[in-house]
């Protein structure tokens, strides 16, 4: 799809007329974020409201490490490398991309923003066996951003990499993946279904050890849509007969307690979104 210079004026405007993805990042990234919308990289970097989501659950969940699979121009690093630097837990961000290119980019915008230091960047696909190996090395990730190539077979490939035995995700941590709505197919260069159909899928093989979230219109005011993915718990019965101490089974009762105040929190952004300008601004993307 090539933009013209009006649909280029139309996205970067809606940028700017709703960031409320900037109020989680300092003054300094703000202002590197707002240069960066009219560089000629930007078209294809994460649309705002998966960017306020993503801002939310980084200040929710406050991961100590960070991967992301797609880096693009270094927008989406930018922000969530800021946030680490900010919430003072030494966190870091890994992000991966083979287009030499992009990372060149977002190298120079990085360092400008004041947060290349707290970032490692991975040249290759994610599924590359060096950049697998690489992965390993510096996981497992309490965070997961997944957007990338938005075909069907490399995102299905990502998910059987991500919980893997030697998994690139924390028990508990979260796998987000921007492009996962139905509309968003036909990002998928193959014509194979996209993100869409391969989070599906992967939910139907393995439906008693997931959880799957799909954000799409008419709930979600982006067509592009934003997926959320988290183990569900295998202790059941027998396991819980198994547990030796009173402790262990706090520590169960504490998790439980803090997936269902995550699932509370999202519930109420939601519940904000729904009723917030962003509809009507992001409608523009849908035309």
């Amino acid at each position: 799809m090539v933009l013209t210079e009006d649909d280029l004026r139309i996205i970067r405007q809606a940028y700017r007329d709703d960031s409320r993805y900037a109020r989680f990042v300092s003054p300094q990234a703000n202002d590197v974020l707002e240069i960066m919308i009219d560089d000629e990289y930007f078209p294809g970097v994460s649309d705002p409201i998966a960017l306020y989501a993503l801002t939310w659950l980084l200040d929710i969940l406050k991961p100590k490490r960070v991967l992301q699979l797609g880096t693009h121009m270094g927008f989406s690093s930018v922000v969530i490398a800021d946030i680490l630097t900010h919430q003072g837990q030494d966190g870091r961000l890994v992000t991966v991309d083979p287009a030499d290119n992009y990372h060149t980019v977002a190298k120079e915008w990085t360092e400008k923003a004041g947060v290349r230091e707290r970032i490692t960047f991975l040249d290759g696909f994610s599924t590359d066996q060096e950049i697998v190996r690489q992965i390993l090395e510096l996981g497992p990730f309490d965070l997961i951003y997944l957007d990338s190539s938005h075909m069907y077979a490399a995102t299905l490939e990502e998910l059987h990499l991500i919980f893997a035995e030697q998994s690139w995700l924390v028990e508990h941590g979260a796998l987000v993946l921007h492009d996962a709505a139905t509309y968003a197919q036909r990002y998928d260069s193959t014509n194979q279904g996209g993100v869409y159909r391969a989070l599906n899928e992967w939910i139907d093989a393995y439906p008693d050890l997931y959880h799957l979230l799909i954000l799409e219109p008419p709930l979600w005011p982006s067509v592009c849509g934003l997926g959320v993915v988290m183990r569900r718990s295998t202790t059941g019965q027998t396991g819980l007969r198994a547990l030796e101490s009173a402790q262990k089974i706090s520590q169960l009762e504490a998790t439980l307690q803090l997936k269902n105040e995550h699932i509370l929190r999202l519930e109420q952004l939601l519940r904000r979104i729904e009723n917030g300008r962003l509809m009507r601004i992001l409608k523009r993307f849908s035309r």
